[in-house]
């Protein structure tokens, strides 16, 4: 088994994740792309199979986004379900449900790189008129009723903002070289 220690635009932080092939480590780690060197390092090494230790650093923030309801009181909260500046990259859109005009439609849509639409998913009736959230299970993103929240969202769309990436240091990489030892099962460390 092959451990790879690397920094990851997306995915799990800081703990051994294994893949059995090259697509789950591009679809886990890397969907918005990934630079540098560490992909190519990791498509040249020998499958079957790999573990990958994702170096977050300190401090990374999800990107995130809190709507109005129609008197400007917080409402509807959006958060990337990962760390970093690629949760900027995810959109939504808010719109009054066609059978429940007090329910309120989520629609979140991820562009990749080149300005393609990756991901495309309207959920129905995600906020009911007193301002509760059913968070629908969205791959990119949590929905939840935002404090104090009374009323459905107002119709809105935008971009998710704010997702930093952490502050990385040679500690971090030392924590993973310590946990590949012992029970994580790594073979060969790259």
């Amino acid at each position: 088994t092959v451990g790879l220690i690397g920094e990851a635009p997306w995915g799990t932080p800081e703990e051994w994740v294994t893949l059995t092939r090259e697509s789950e480590l591009v679809s886990t780690f890397a969907p918005f792309g990934w630079s540098g060197s560490a992909i190519a390092e990791a498509l040249n090494l020998p499958w079957g199979p790999l573990k990958f230790w994702n170096v977050r650093g300190t401090s990374p923030v999800a990107a995130t986004v809190t709507l109005d309801d129609w008197a400007a009181a917080d409402s509807l909260t959006i958060t990337a379900k990962k760390t970093g500046t690629n949760g900027n990259r995810i959109k939504y859109a808010i719109t009054a449900n066609a059978t429940t005009s007090t329910s309120r439609d989520v629609r979140i849509y991820v562009e990749g790189p080149d300005g393609t639409i990756m991901w495309d998913e309207t959920y129905l009736a995600v906020q009911v008129s007193n301002g509760d959230v059913t968070d629908p299970g969205d791959p990119w993103v949590t929905m939840s009723k935002a404090s104090g929240a009374t009323d459905e969202a107002a119709a809105a769309s935008g971009t998710l903002s704010g997702g930093t990436e952490g502050t990385i240091a040679a500690t971090d990489y030392r924590q993973a070289m310590d946990a590949a030892g012992g029970d994580a099962g790594i073979d060969i460390l790259v």
